[in-house]
């Protein structure tokens, strides 16, 4: 092998290394922004969750109010039914 066929040798190794480090380079690119993506995604996710479970809080703390008035509601309407029935006063 001459001197000339060496050099041209190098040469190519030396392009086809430069190629890879600019498709490597192409590559973390790609990967960086579909990690922000994935990240922004997931602050979305997180932001959502918080807002339904203080939704739901609140919601459930009305539900058990509503229940608790329909608890009471219901003992008044039972005792008016037994009174109707008896002719008794219950209290």
């Amino acid at each position: 092998m001459t001197s000339a066929q060496r050099l041209d040798r190098l040469e190519r190794i030396v392009k086809l290394m430069i190629c890879a480090g600019l498709r490597g380079r192409e590559h973390m690119r790609e990967l960086d922004q579909k990690f922000e993506t994935l990240a922004d995604a997931q602050i979305t996710n997180e932001d959502l969750f918080r807002r339904n479970n203080e939704e739901f809080g609140r919601r459930f703390t009305a539900l058990s109010s509503e229940q608790a008035q329909t608890g009471r509601e219901l003992k008044e309407l039972i005792a008016i039914v037994r009174q109707g029935r008896t002719g008794e006063t219950f209290n």
